[in-house]
């Protein structure tokens, strides 16, 4: 017995243009579904624990990165960030690079588990290097191309 909550999931309903070389935080603005009602998919879009809900959660992060056109996207990241972090101290970090053979779009993802207590703070980022230094998109449609997450875990303290 037992469930996995709290638990969230939200996704980008439309494409959210990201700037050239900068860190921005994705913007998740549609919850498939929020057990504890700590996701805001309208203004910060961070996840916060609820009251009694700390414990071991698995997140995870979902991105569709597309450059301004083929051959352009040369690399980029992902993160997940707890709290403050920043950058460079980001509890979860995906790299990639395609600077040899650069493309038009990547899917990459990240995830990990993280202990957190209630009124800790999660938010999703995404950097890219464009070879034209355009702006990016991170797709987002009803087939949840970008999506973020996270699921107390059972058994685990």
């Amino acid at each position: 017995g037992g469930d996995n909550t709290p638990a969230f999931q939200a996704y980008r309903s439309t494409a959210q243009t990201i700037s050239h070389d900068t860190y921005t935080k994705v913007e998740c603005d549609t919850e498939d579904f929020d057990t504890g009602s700590g996701y805001d998919n309208s203004s910060t879009y961070l996840y916060t624990v609820p009251v009694g809900g700390g414990g071991v959660y698995w997140i995870y992060f979902y991105l569709d990165y597309v450059a301004s056109s083929t051959s352009k996207g040369a690399y980029g990241a992902l993160q997940i960030r707890v709290n403050s972090e920043t950058n460079v101290t980001a509890s979860f970090s995906n790299w990639w690079n395609l600077n040899g053979y650069p493309g038009l779009q990547m899917m990459p993802c990240s995830g990990g588990m993280r202990t957190l207590a209630a009124g800790d703070t999660i938010g999703f980022y995404a950097y890219g290097w464009d070879n034209d230094s355009n702006n990016y998109s991170i797709q987002g449609s009803a087939r949840r191309d970008t999506r973020v997450g996270a699921y107390k875990m059972l058994g685990i303290s």
